[in-house]
């Protein structure tokens, strides 16, 4: 994100989302994907601007893997996400705890 917000204006939940959708559509290598996705999720969970939105394409166009490893060492649960992450979202977008999922017999 740009270094000079008051020149180019605060990112918000919307930017981030967006951004990831970008990064999801037009990457060409998984690697990458991934990579800019933890980027924007991280700086999004560090500005108080994880959305129902961002969270989902986090989720969505992650690896399960990846996923559990960021929100793991950013202070969340598998279960739960702390409250500093979506401090800056309107009451409406703020994600729900994140559900269980089950691959090959384990829960993550």
């Amino acid at each position: 994100m740009k270094k000079r917000p008051d020149l180019h204006g605060k990112p918000s939940q919307y930017i981030f989302g967006t951004m990831m959708k970008v990064c999801a559509r037009l990457s060409s290598d998984a690697a990458e994907q991934e990579r800019m996705m933890e980027q924007l999720f991280r700086q999004a969970c560090h500005r108080g601007l994880v959305s129902r939105a961002v969270l989902g394409q986090f989720l969505h166009n992650t690896t399960l893997h990846v996923n559990m490893r960021v929100i793991l060492s950013e202070g969340g649960t598998k279960r739960d996400i702390p409250h500093s992450w979506h401090d800056n979202v309107p009451w409406r977008q703020k994600p729900d705890p994140i559900e269980s999922e089950r691959v090959d017999g384990i829960d993550y």
